[in-house]
């Protein structure tokens, strides 16, 4: 699990992002990189603010961007802004991230998903679209209305339920694991990840192989 995360720009997703990770167990240490910079509502000995801009190079030196693990980049969604114009800056920061510092994880905020191809050819690991994820669960919750509850208990922060992931160690099958991790009180196998493809709810006999990852849903202690 990573430790320090930097946030590039600034949203209202921005606020909910900092929020929840502050409450994180153990918390990360958060570089929040912006111009202008966020009005913060209190201050934190784990959040350190830099007033600059992220798409430069000159910024990102400023923010030591070379100390950090994982950098999530928000789509500037300032009145007037088109969507278009918000992710190609979205993708330019992700090309000056890459540049400053290829090891990082870079995980981008688009409001376009026809962006995704450009955002993947600048380095980025991971793109979310915000619209897209909320027409999903909407569409869940539609044939199986109470499903609102299940989200909610996954995306409060800091208590509820939270879906972690760890090596799958020696090889077995799926159900035996599964059996192995509930009997322990570790919580639920839903899936793993293989290579970078995810399956979840696979079938019992699967072998997974040590260098899997598996994902468990648990619930958080009170």
């Amino acid at each position: 699990m990573p430790s320090h995360i930097a946030i590039c720009g600034w949203n209202d997703n921005g606020a909910r992002l900092l929020h929840d990770l502050l409450r994180s167990d153990p918390p990360f240490f958060i570089t929040i990189v912006s111009d202008p910079a966020p009005l913060l509502d209190d201050a934190h000995d784990m959040v350190v603010v830099f007033e600059e801009d992220p798409s430069t190079a000159a910024g990102l030196a400023a923010a030591c961007i070379d100390a950090v693990e994982v950098a999530v980049v928000l789509a500037d969604k300032r009145a007037g802004r088109r969507p278009q114009d918000a992710d190609a800056r979205t993708i330019l920061t992700v090309l000056a991230i890459e540049r400053a510092q290829p090891a990082i994880h870079t995980i981008a905020e688009l409001l376009n998903d026809d962006n995704m191809f450009h955002a993947y050819n600048a380095g980025v690991d991971e793109v979310l679209i915000a619209d897209a994820y909320i027409g999903g669960i909407l569409s869940q919750v539609v044939r199986s209305p109470g499903m609102t509850g299940v989200f909610s208990d996954l995306f409060r922060a800091g208590s509820g339920s939270r879906i972690v992931e760890r090596s799958a160690g020696e090889g077995i099958a799926f159900s035996v694991l599964s059996r192995m991790l509930y009997g322990e009180g570790e919580g639920v196998l839903i899936g793993y990840r293989r290579d970078d493809v995810l399956a979840l709810s696979p079938p019992g006999d699967v072998r997974l192989e040590p260098s899997d990852r598996v994902l468990i849903l648990q619930r958080i202690p009170e």
